[in-house]
This record gives structure tokens, sequence and C-alpha cells, in this order.
């Protein structure tokens, strides 16, 4: 099976580095938030989404279209489009012949390989986390993924609060500083710059 990818800088061990933390920071392993890059089914080409809004809109119809096919087509992949693209090796296939996982498509080839892998939630959760990756994989530079790595650090300390109950919570609000600190002396190691925040309480970093 193919995976189709995208060129990396020669920088690929520490943006590696950095991409799989970021994936780590969620609860299922694939990140805090809404986001991702998936294979528009109007070009075939990878598109990205970012927050709920990005995502109602480029998957109005039900199945993704990237936004240069929205702008010129309009929001909705035709529902009687005979075609389809590979989420992974993003290949032209019949609808008819393709295999359907939440909305997403696969070819007879990546569908058999990746079937006799995963049930159909697991291979749900699959696709999800592909999405993931290839929209951080997307990131043009190093100081992209590390605002995007520091973003999903902060909100993953917030949902760490928001599901604390009583004195936990309380306790957990309380200490946000000390443990934005230690999250970024963490992310320090881990983005290859030293982080700190200012007078401000502005987190700022030192290569």
């Amino acid at each position: 099976m193919e995976v189709m990818g995208v060129s990396r800088s020669d920088d690929s061990a520490l943006r590696e580095r950095i991409v799989a933390s970021i994936l780590k920071t969620g609860f299922n392993g694939s990140g805090v938030g809404i986001w991702g890059a998936e294979v528009c089914q109007r070009c075939g080409e990878l598109g990205t989404y970012w927050a709920l809004a990005g995502a109602m809109v480029s998957h109005a119809g039900g199945e993704f279209a990237c936004r240069g096919c929205r702008n010129n087509q309009g929001r909705h992949v035709a529902r009687d489009q005979a075609h389809c693209y590979c989420e992974c090796c993003q290949k032209r296939v019949e609808r008819k012949d393709a295999l359907s996982v939440a909305r997403r498509w696969l070819c007879d080839r990546c569908g058999a390989e990746l079937s006799s892998q995963f049930d159909e939630e697991q291979l749900n959760t699959h696709l999800s986390r592909l999405a993931r990756r290839r929209y951080l994989e997307l990131k043009p530079s190093l100081d992209d993924l590390r605002r995007h790595g520091l973003t999903q650090a902060e909100q993953r300390l917030a949902l760490d609060e928001i599901h604390a109950e009583g004195e936990e919570r309380r306790d957990l609000e309380s200490r946000w500083e000390e443990r934005w600190l230690e999250a970024l002396a963490e992310l320090s190691e881990i983005h290859g710059v030293r982080y700190r925040l200012d007078n401000n309480g502005t987190t700022v970093h030192k290569d």
C-alpha cells in the first residue's frame, strides 16, 4: 500500500520528533482539536481544514472538498459523481469498486491491505490519524510545527482542567503557570529550542 507523502526538509529527524509529540498530545493518539488534511474527492489533491467551522465547510456535502474546488465548483461533491479518490494512495477509482470508510474511500488494493489489519472502527481511527499526520507534514517550516505544538500543549492543559472535578480542578487551575512552565521545559527538549515566558507571560523561544 502506498501512502502519498510530501517533501521533507533537511531537518527530517527533528520534524518527525515534533510531529510525533503533537500526535501523542491527544487522548486517542492524534492530537487535540479539529484539524487535518484529506484527499479532495473532486481533484484528488490533498487539502486541509482547521477548527469546527473549517471542517464543516470542507465536508459540507459529506465528503471532503478542498478550498480550490469549493471556490470554483461550489461546496458539495456531486452525489452522482461516478469516481472517487483513495484516501491513502490518491488513486482515482470507480466509486462502485471502492471501499467506503466513514465517508472516505479506499481503492481495492489499499482497502484489502488495511482491512486485513483493522476492523471498521480501527480503520476509521487509522485514517483519522493519517489526516492529522499529513496536516503536520504540510507545515512548511519548523517554526510552524513548533507553534502548532505549543497550541496543542496549551489546549491539552485546558482539557485536563475541564475533565477534572472539584478539588482536583481547583488545584489544576491554581497551578496553571507552573504546569505551563513544566510543559515548556519538556517541549524545549523536543523542539530543539529553549522556551521561556517574558515579563508579559508570553511564550518566546531562543535557539
